[in-house]
C-alpha cells in the first residue's frame, strides 16, 4: 500500500461520490508514489451505470482532484439526483453531469468560491491584533469627538446645534450649519452641497435655504443606534466631504508662524528659522499592478492588495523638523518651542502668530530678508534633507525588513495551499493551477518588493520663524 505504482480496480460504483473517494484515499496518499491507475468495470449496455461513470469522473471529476472540500455541493446534488432518477432515469445523471462538468459548472463555481474564501481568511493577520484594534477605536468616542471637534468648529468654523430631544443623560445628539456672514464656514455653501450630499438633511434644507445642515450625528454608538442618527466615523459621507475638501487645496498643509517668548536666545539677530516636514508612508503598490497591465483597473482588486501590503507594513505620518542649516533638531527644543498645542513640555508665555500675507511681506522686506532671500531654493534642499532623513534612517530600515518576513510567512501559507492542491489534480486543471500558482509566487514577490521600498509621499509642510520679541516690534 506504501510507495510504488498502483490501481484501484472498481468492480462497481457506487451511488456515492464520497465513499468512492474514500476507496481511492486507501492507496492515493501524499508520498505514496507515482499518480494511482483507475479502473473502471462497467457495463456498455446498461444505460444508468454507464451514465453514472461518465458522471462520476467528468462532472464530479473524483479521479482528478480530492472532493473533501465539496461536501455540501455534493450531498445537495445528490439528494435531488436520487430523487430525479425515479422520473427521468438516466437522463438525470446526463443532466447532473452538465450541470457540474466545465469551467462554468458548478463544481468549478464552488472551488473557486472556496479559494476566494481561503484568500480572504489568508488576509487576517497572524495575531488577529486588527480586529480587536478597530473595536478599542470605536469604544473611544471620545477620543474621535476631541479630534473632530475642533476641526470642524474652529478649523472650518461650522456651528454645531445640539440637539437633547428631551432625554436627559444620553450622550447628546449634533448637527452642524453651514454658516455665513462676517463668520463665514470656510468651505463655500456650493462646494458643501456638492461634496457633502449624503451627509446633508434634505427636508432641513428646504426650510433653510441659505443655511444648510448635516444629519444628526452621534460619536457614540450605542447612543447613536438607540436614537436613528449618523454615526460620526471614517466612511461617513460627512468625513469623505471633508477629506475631499482637504485634498483639494493647501490651507492647513502648508503654513508659517511666528513664535516668540523673551526668555528665548536666537543665534544671531534675525529669528531663526526651522522646518515641519509631514511624510506618508505607505507601500507601494505599483509594482505589483504592474502584473495586471493587459487587465481594466479594478478598484475592488487594488484596494484588496493595498490591504493586503497594510498588514505588513501599516501606514503612518512621519515628521521631521529640520534647522536652517538644514539638521535635524533636537526633540526638546520642538517639545518646548516649536510645537503648535500646548503640550506637556512647552514653555510658559510661548506666542504663537499664523504668518499673513501682510506678515510675510514684512518679514521679507525686514528682520528675515536675508532668510527669505532664495526661499524657492531653500524649501526644494529641506525637502530633499528631510526625504533623505527618513530614508536612510534606521528605523525605516527595520521597519521594512520587518514587514517583507511578515508578508513572506503571510503569502508562504498561500502558496503552500495551492501547492497542495496542485498534488491531487491533473492534465488540464494541473495546467491551469500551475499557472495560478506562478502568478501568485510573482505577486508575493512584487508585493515585498512594494513593502520594502515604500511610497514616501509629502503631505505637509511648515516654517516657523523663532525669536525673543512678537513679530511687529521685530
Amino acid at each position: 500500500m506504501q510507495g510504488g505504482r498502483k490501481a484501484v480496480l472498481h468492480f462497481d460504483l457506487p451511488l456515492s461520490p464520497n465513499r468512492i473517494e474514500q476507496r481511492l484515499g486507501r492507496v492515493d496518499r501524499f508520498g505514496a508514489g507515482d499518480p494511482i491507475k483507475t479502473l473502471v468495470l462497467s457495463c456498455n449496455d446498461n444505460e444508468v451505470e454507464q451514465a453514472w461513470v461518465d458522471c462520476v469522473i467528468d462532472g464530479f471529476g473524483v479521479g482528478d482532484r480530492s472532493i473533501a472540500s465539496l461536501q455540501y455541493l455534493v450531498d445537495a446534488q445528490m439528494d435531488q439526483l436520487q430523487k430525479d432518477l425515479f422520473e427521468q432515469g438516466a437522463g438525470a445523471i446526463t443532466a447532473l453531469k452538465a450541470c457540474l462538468g466545465g469551467e462554468q459548472g458548478a463544481i468549478r463555481k464552488e472551488l473557486r468560491r472556496i479559494d476566494q474564501q481561503d484568500e480572504l481568511e489568508a488576509l487576517q493577520s497572524e495575531e488577529s491584533t486588527s480586529f480587536e484594534s478597530l473595536i478599542d477605536l470605536d469604544d473611544d468616542w471620545r477620543r474621535v469627538r476631541e479630534s473632530v471637534e475642533p476641526w470642524l468648529q474652529r478649523g472650518l468654523q461650522f456651528v454645531r446645534h445640539v440637539q437633547n430631544d428631551g432625554q436627559p443623560g444620553v450622550e447628546e445628539i449634533v448637527r452642524y450649519w453651514h454658516a455665513a456672514g462676517e463668520r463665514a464656514t470656510l468651505v463655500t455653501a456650493g462646494t458643501f452641497r456638492a461634496d457633502f450630499l449624503g451627509a446633508l438633511d434634505t427636508e432641513m434644507r428646504r426650510r433653510h435655504q441659505n443655511r444648510p445642515t448635516t444629519q444628526r450625528y452621534g460619536y457614540r454608538r450605542q447612543t447613536s443606534v438607540m436614537r436613528g442618527t449618523h454615526l460620526m466615523r471614517l466612511g461617513d459621507p460627512l468625513f469623505e466631504g471633508l477629506r475631499h475638501a482637504a485634498l483639494m487645496e493647501d490651507r492647513g498643509r502648508v503654513c508659517a508662524t511666528w513664535h516668540w517668548h523673551p526668555d528665548y536666545k536666537p543665534q544671531t539677530d534675525a529669528p531663526d528659522l526651522f522646518f515641519r516636514f509631514d511624510f506618508l508612508l505607505q507601500a507601494d503598490l505599483k509594482p505589483a499592478l504592474e502584473l495586471f497591465a493587459d487587465n481594466a483597473s479594478a478598484a475592488s482588486r487594488d484596494r484588496a492588495l493595498q490591504r493586503r501590503m497594510d498588514l505588513a507594513l501599516a501606514p503612518e505620518y512621519l515628521c521631521v523638523w529640520l534647522d536652517h542649516g538644514l539638521q535635524s533638531v533636537a526633540s526638546s527644543i520642538v517639545d518646548t518651542w516649536l510645537r503648535t498645542d500646548d503640550g506637556d513640555d512647552a514653555v510658559d508665555r510661548l506666542h504663537r502668530t499664523d504668518l499673513t500675507p501682510a506678515g510675510w511681506r514684512r518679514l521679507r522686506n525686514g528682520v528675515a530678508s536675508d532668510l527669505l532671500r532664495d526661499w524657492p531654493d531653500l524649501i526644494e534642499r529641506a525637502y530633499i534633507a528631510a526625504r533623505r532623513h527618513i530614508v536612510d534612517g534606521k528605523t525605516l530600515q527595520e521597519r521594512t525588513g520587518a514587514a517583507v518576513q511578515t508578508l513572506k510567512l503571510h503569502d508562504a501559507s498561500q502558496i503552500a495551499r495551492l501547492e497542495s492542491r496542485l498534488a491531487t489534480l491533473k492534465g488540464r486543471e494541473q495546467a491551469l493551477e500551475m499557472g495560478r500558482l506562478a502568478f501568485e509566487k510573482l505577486l508575493s514577490e512584487s508585493l515585498q518588493q512594494g513593502v520594502h521600498k515604500p511610497n514616501l509621499t509629502l503631505d505637509a509642510i511648515g516654517a516657523v520663524f523663532l525669536s525673543n520679541q512678537p513679530l511687529f516690534d521685530a
